[in-house]
């Protein structure tokens, strides 16, 4: 990037290399691609996910020329079996590679399933009502989950992938309802994010728990659950860091781990917990997302999945203008999202 004098880049103004040229500045990179493709996933399909049809996609999508697919994901992806069994080539693949593989390439693209999950009852004053509320609310948050480990194990099969989708779906899904409920306000921090975050880690245990057969052979599950917590709740203040210490800490540009998904969801919930630059209190999306970019390794899944925490603390209208404006194929990317929530039943927001 150059000497930047301690200035956030401009849209635009990235290092050009072998692998950046590939790209025009706004345009998307795969993990966007994959979360397009469950959007359109759920549009044909009512709504609701359909891992063979998301596998048929994904497929087609290889085929056409995608570019930058983690080798996990390929690797599944080409087998002939995929289209009809996406969760047995998975873990074929994994197999092969002595379950030591837990790439972040299904936590990149987890955010989008969340929407079917948040067309929920309207708030009701009447005791029998919001018991029957309460209920529907707990077996959405179930269906979520169990959605979760299912789209991630297409393509991913350990267990640590799984966690960290569960994770990640039920931050967004906490801001997004709480949000919709009053709770929050938008553009400013969550104040409730460590309740949020400690909720979150608590599925994430849970499905890592009951997935003890898809946890690496050559760790236990004692350091799995370790390692979750850590990328989850690490602290700066319990650390005695900085903000800017901590994402440090993380060693995201580290290369032989930089494709890690535990690095990319420590990420995310560094940005979700501090979602504000050092100069101002309310959500400063540019600053948050650009700082962890800046620091190397796998940046577009690592923005990815804290850009759709962020994004829904702060709210559409807080992301950078010249972003929006410069981003390739803005009016297809808006279209597939107002067709999938059309789908699943959530109201398009007008004033966008």
């Amino acid at each position: 990037y150059g000497h930047l004098n301690g200035e956030l880049p401009e849209f635009g103004q990235f290092y050009q290399d072998a692998h950046r040229s590939n790209y025009a500045p706004g345009e998307w990179t795969d993990d966007t691609h994959q979360i397009t493709l469950l959007l359109d996933v759920l549009s044909e399909n009512k709504g609701k996910f359909d891992c063979c049809l998301f596998a048929k996609k994904l497929k087609g999508w290889i085929l056409g020329g995608a570019i930058d697919v983690g080798r996990q994901t390929r690797s599944a992806i080409l087998l002939d079996n995929f289209v009809a069994e996406p969760c047995a080539a998975a873990e074929k693949v994994w197999e092969r590679n002595r379950r030591t593989i837990a790439a972040n390439g299904a936590v990149s693209r987890t955010a989008a399933v969340v929407l079917p999950y948040l067309s929920l009852p309207q708030h009701q004053h009447q005791q029998e009502e919001e018991k029957e509320e309460n209920e529907s609310s707990q077996q959405q948050w179930v269906l979520m989950q169990q959605a979760a480990k299912l789209i991630c194990q297409c393509t991913h099969t350990d267990g640590r992938c799984v966690a960290s989708c569960v994770a990640v779906c039920c931050i967004l899904q906490q801001i997004l309802t709480s949000s919709s409920e009053g709770e929050t306000t938008p553009n400013k921090p969550n104040n409730n994010n460590k309740k949020i975050l400690e909720q979150s880690l608590e599925c994430a245990e849970l499905m890592l728990r009951n997935n003890k057969d898809q946890v690496l052979r050559s760790g236990t599950m004692d350091s799995a659950l370790r390692e979750l917590r850590h990328s989850m709740l690490s602290q700066p203040e319990q650390q005695r860091q900085t903000p800017t210490e901590q994402l440090a800490s993380f060693e995201l540009h580290d290369k032989h781990k930089m494709g890690y998904t535990y690095k990319t969801l420590a990420a995310a919930c560094w940005a979700f917990v501090h979602p504000s630059s050092s100069s101002s209190s309310s959500c400063d999306f540019k600053h948050t997302i650009t700082s962890i970019i800046l620091e190397g390794g796998d940046a577009d899944t690592n923005a990815a999945v804290a850009g759709a925490l962020v994004g829904a603390c702060c709210g559409y209208h807080a992301l950078p203008k010249q972003w929006l404006v410069g981003l390739v194929d803005k009016q297809e990317l808006q279209e597939k999202i107002d067709a999938a929530c059309v789908a699943c039943g959530i109201a398009i927001p007008t004033d966008l």
